[in-house]
C-alpha cells in the first residue's frame, strides 16, 4: 500500500465551501443550511466554512460552534470570569433563561448581522501539503480539530477533515462494508 500524504488526502480548497469575512453570521448559517460537501461518494453538511479576505485569501475558519457561542445569553457568566472571582463551584440554573426568551430571539436577530470576520477562528494549526497521516492524525488529536487546512508555499490548498483521515485508516484496515 502506498504511504499517502496531505495532498492525497484532502479536499481541494475550490470545493469546500468557503465564505468572505465581511459577510454576516445571518449568511453564513443560510450557506451552512444549503451547502453539501460530497466525498468519497458520501453528502455531508460541513461543520465549518473556510474564511476568505478581501483577496479570496483563506484566513481562518468558522465553525458551527463560533456561531453557537455567538448566541450563548450574556445571563451566563463565563466559566473564566466566574474561576477568577470565586472560590467555590456554582451551577447556574438554566431554567431562569426562560424568563428571558423573547430577549434572547432578539439578541440572536441583532447578532446575526455580526461579521464572519468579528467571530471567526483564525487558523493557527495547519500541514503541509506533503505531511504524512501520523501528522495530520497527531494535529486533528493535539489541537482537537475535526477539519485542518493543508498548506503548500504559504497558501491554502485544501483541507482535511477527520473523516478523510477515518476513510484511508478503513482502507489500511481493508473495511469495506458491515
Amino acid at each position: 500500500m502506498k504511504e499517502k500524504i496531505a495532498q492525497d488526502l484532502m479536499l481541494p480548497v475550490d470545493v469546500y465551501p468557503r465564505i468572505s469575512m465581511y459577510a454576516t453570521i445571518r449568511e453564513a448559517i443560510a450557506f451552512m443550511q444549503f451547502t453539501e460537501i460530497v466525498s468519497n461518494k458520501r453528502h455531508s453538511m460541513p461543520r465549518a466554512l473556510l474564511v476568505e479576505n478581501k483577496k479570496n485569501e483563506v484566513v481562518g475558519m468558522l465553525r458551527r460552534r463560533d456561531i453557537l457561542k455567538t448566541f450563548e445569553p450574556n445571563l451566563v457568566p463565563k466559566s473564566e470570569e466566574l474561576e477568577s472571582k470565586i472560590f467555590f463551584s456554582i451551577q447556574f440554573d438554566t431554567d431562569l433563561l426562560e424568563i428571558s426568551y423573547k430577549s434572547f430571539i432578539r439578541d440572536i436577530i441583532l447578532k446575526a448581522n455580526k461579521t464572519v470576520g468579528e467571530i471567526m477562528v483564525p487558523i493557527t494549526h495547519k500541514v503541509n501539503w506533503n505531511d504524512h497521516i501520523i501528522k495530520i492524525i497527531y494535529e486533528l488529536n493535539h489541537y482537537q480539530h475535526t477539519l485542518i487546512p493543508v498548506i503548500k508555499d504559504d497558501k491554502v490548498i485544501g483541507v482535511l477533515r477527520t473523516i478523510e483521515i477515518m476513510d484511508e485508516i478503513a482502507d489500511i484496515l481493508n473495511i469495506k462494508s458491515i
